[in-house]
């Protein structure tokens, strides 16, 4: 019972923070749903240390954590904004895009960015409010 109150816990946190992320970044509250997807890909990327070793390159888990924060928005966007027509978010005038104009190269590297952030500070609630291992990082280039 305690792990899955850890992990809403943590699903929690990731929602909250990318829900006002993009609502300061878009100007206005942004739609529910970017609550649950946040709050899964957080939780998924707050995995990697858990599943994979430590001595993972910190870069190499960022890369993991792009991968899987573009597949699910991938599959949400079509889902809300192709099937369900919400249009929570519109790419067609980004460069690049891909994943039936769900996905595009600049919010990419920005997941890659946020990804990071989500690792260090999963690893940094794990370790201080659940007595998990203390976080350490890889730093190799690759």
């Amino acid at each position: 019972m305690r792990k899955y109150l850890k992990e809403l816990f943590l699903f929690v946190v990731f929602g909250t923070l990318y829900f006002m992320i993009e609502t300061i970044y878009k100007g206005r509250i942004t739609h529910w749903t970017m609550f649950v997807l946040a709050g899964f890909i957080g939780v998924c990327i707050g995995r990697i240390n858990e599943d994979i070793p430590w001595e993972m390159s910190f870069w190499r888990q960022c890369m993991i954590g792009m991968i899987i924060a573009t597949f699910a928005e991938g599959l949400s966007g079509i889902v809300l904004n192709v099937w369900l027509h919400l249009n929570i978010w519109n790419y067609s005038n980004t460069p690049l895009r891909f994943f039936f104009g769900q996905c595009c190269i600049p919010f990419c590297l920005a997941w890659y960015a946020l990804s990071g952030i989500c690792i260090i500070l999963d690893d940094y609630l794990r370790w201080r409010f659940f007595g998990e291992e203390c976080p350490r990082y890889n730093f190799d280039l690759w």
